[in-house]
């Protein structure tokens, strides 16, 4: 199995956060694969969840890859 991810640690990211646009930079990345049933009930198929974590106190630490952008312009397309 080959993992990618959309963002590198360092990279600066936006979110939608307390309904504002926010921007951080990633720390830490964590990868959680596990077994889950494959749709058409044929055996398992691995599911990976990728979490990233940033340097915002105040605001949620992580988030999911599907909620961050790599740009402003990317985030407010994406409404």
């Amino acid at each position: 199995m080959q993992i990618e991810t959309k963002f590198d640690i360092g990279d600066t990211v936006f979110f939608i956060e307390e309904n504002k646009v926010q921007q951080a930079t990633i720390k830490r990345i964590s990868i959680n694969v596990n077994e889950s049933n494959s749709q058409f009930g044929y055996g398992y198929k691995p599911d990976a969840r990728i979490r990233y974590s940033t340097d915002s106190s105040n605001l949620s630490k992580y988030k999911n890859e599907e909620q961050l952008f790599k740009t402003k312009q990317d985030l407010l397309d994406s409404l």
